[in-house]
């Protein structure tokens, strides 16, 4: 599959899939948003989801499914992304890393998202969700915040982020409002 892109200063919405039987492209839906820069990846269900892009402009996402041929919106990332990576773990959520946004300067971004699409009654509900987690030392009172992005947050991830343990100390955690 191509979707989007660039040629001298003109960007595109087009999508075209390739039929490796019959070596031949053929048109399909079109994005909803025209983007260059982004990063597609494949799904395990098949389908596509495409994030962010543009000149680093660009927070959306879109997911293309392959029966019906279209596209349709997502849960936006939370900060504008174009030449970022994305990488499908294996609980099926997609790790966005890096890239830059051109929004009142070029930012380069040095933070990570997690797609998760997670299954409700009456349909999909989707989008980036980074996990706020409150670390608490409750020992000595030290509190930090962090954004993580795995699932299963530890004592070790608040060490790692910069909470002081020591051995004994009574460590509290929060994900998202939530005591765990």
């Amino acid at each position: 599959m191509v979707a989007g892109g660039a040629v001298f200063g003109e960007v595109f919405s087009s999508a075209e899939v390739y039929d490796p039987l019959t070596e031949h492209w053929t048109f399909t839906g079109s994005l909803s948003i025209s983007r260059y820069a982004d990063v597609p990846i494949l799904l395990d269900d098949g389908r596509v989801l495409v994030a962010g892009g543009g000149d680093g402009t660009l927070s959306s996402a879109e997911i293309y499914t392959p029966g019906l041929g279209t596209w349709a919106p997502t849960g936006s990332m939370n900060v504008a992304r174009s030449n970022h990576t994305a990488t499908l773990l294996p609980n099926e959520k997609v790790l966005v890393t890096g890239g830059y946004a051109n929004v009142g300067g070029v930012n380069v971004h040095n933070s990570a998202e997690l797609y998760d699409n997670v299954a409700v009654v009456g349909g999909a509900v989707t989008g980036f969700q980074p996990r706020r987690v409150q670390c608490t030392n409750r020992t000595t009172g030290q509190t930090i915040v962090i954004a993580h992005m795995a699932d299963g947050v530890t004592s070790w991830d608040c060490a790692a982020a910069g909470l002081v343990v020591h051995p004994g100390d009574r460590i509290h955690l929060e994900v998202n409002g939530r005591g765990e």
